[in-house]
């Protein structure tokens, strides 16, 4: 017994191939460091007040809308915004891109050219036909001013400068009368603005006169009788 023992002990076991795989490999794992770069410190209260000054002084109306969604939303990230930041970009693209999309202009259907909505309009000048009577019978009545209108766009046909001379004279003569009694009536009036005023309407109505109607037979004459009314002025 002793001797079977003893023999068992002395026997070597060895393995023969590769053994028994293991069912399943440890993963490797590889441990990666990510570095997150700090965003940039905006001064958002700069933007706000700057965009305000240019608010004021913006008389288009597009783009005093579009400076005051600007203003709006640096004003909302200047005192932190509840939303996210990306969330009120979001909203005001989105409200930037409504006010383009009104102002661009667009074409209407079965007109052609030269009209648009919105935009740059272009607009086709409109000659209305010669009435002469019209003219004539304004004339007659003393309207000059509406004897004009219906002949400013026909001088140069046949009759049209006659009444044309014949109606400058009289509109020139009316409100050369007109501008006589003003500056009667403003050297009785106080020294002040109202008297400086009366006498500047009257100076800017006889220069008026002779801009426009510088073939009046008036015009010598007004040019005298503004010597004399530039004098009074202070």
């Amino acid at each position: 017994m002793i001797a079977v023992l003893a023999l068992t002990a002395c026997i070597e076991v060895k393995q023969y191939g590769k053994g028994v795989e293991p069912l399943a490999k440890p993963v490797e794992t590889t441990q990666q460091t990510v570095v997150v770069e700090a965003r940039p410190e905006v001064d958002w209260a700069v933007y706000e007040a700057r965009l305000g000054t240019l608010i004021e002084d913006e008389t288009d109306a597009d783009r005093r809308e579009r400076l005051s969604l600007a203003h709006s939303l640096a004003g909302e990230l200047a005192r932190g915004s509840e939303r996210h930041p990306e969330e009120a970009m979001a909203a005001w693209m989105d409200a930037m891109v409504e006010v383009e999309e009104r102002a661009a202009p667009q074409e209407l259907e079965g007109f052609g050219d030269g009209f648009r909505i919105g935009g740059v309009v272009y607009e086709e000048d409109i000659v209305e036909p010669l009435d002469i009577e019209s003219a004539r019978a304004a004339l007659a009545s003393g309207d000059y001013r509406s004897a004009l209108d219906g002949l400013r766009d026909h001088r140069g046909e046949t009759d049209v400068d006659r009444l044309w001379s014949e109606a400058v004279d009289g509109f020139v003569h009316q409100e050369r009368e007109a501008a006589g009694q003003l500056f009667v009536a403003a050297r009785d009036m106080p020294e002040g603005e109202v008297r400086d005023s009366a006498y500047t309407e009257v100076v800017e109505t006889l220069e008026g006169l002779v801009r426009d109607y510088p073939e009046s037979s008036y015009t010598a004459a007004i040019e005298e009788n503004l010597v004399l009314v530039r004098k009074a002025l202070p």
